[in-house]
């Protein structure tokens, strides 16, 4: 008999519900990501004509929301097979980077209300 969460089986059984969510896991990453990059492009000096202020809140909107879509899908995923994932190392440890960016964004949003450039 084995004891604690087994997982969600529908998520797991059927076709196209764990491929839908790795897009969408993906399109949130690209979110994130592309919205990250583009301030830091801002900041290192391209398209200065962009106020750096009213942009940072923009993309840190939209890097916050594209967190979200990464958290959600990615605890759908979670939910498919948590014990296969709790025993793998590296998923561990993607946990621990996921947790530390989602801290890291929160002072940077924190940071740019408070002290806008």
């Amino acid at each position: 008999m084995t004891m604690g969460f087994q997982g969600v089986p529908w998520l797991a059984s059927n076709p196209y519900a764990y491929p839908l969510l790795e897009a969408v896991h993906i399109a949130g990453i690209a979110l994130l990501l592309g919205n990250l990059v583009l301030l830091e492009l801002r900041v290192w000096g391209a398209a200065r004509e962009l106020p750096l202020p009213a942009l940072a809140r923009w993309t840190i909107t939209l890097a916050l929301a594209g967190f979200a879509l990464i958290a959600a899908s990615g605890l759908l995923m979670f939910a498919s097979q948590p014990q296969e994932l709790l025993a793998n190392r590296a998923f561990l440890i993607k946990l621990a980077l996921v947790a530390a960016a989602a801290e890291l964004l929160g002072a940077l949003g924190f940071t740019v209300e408070k002290h806008p450039v």
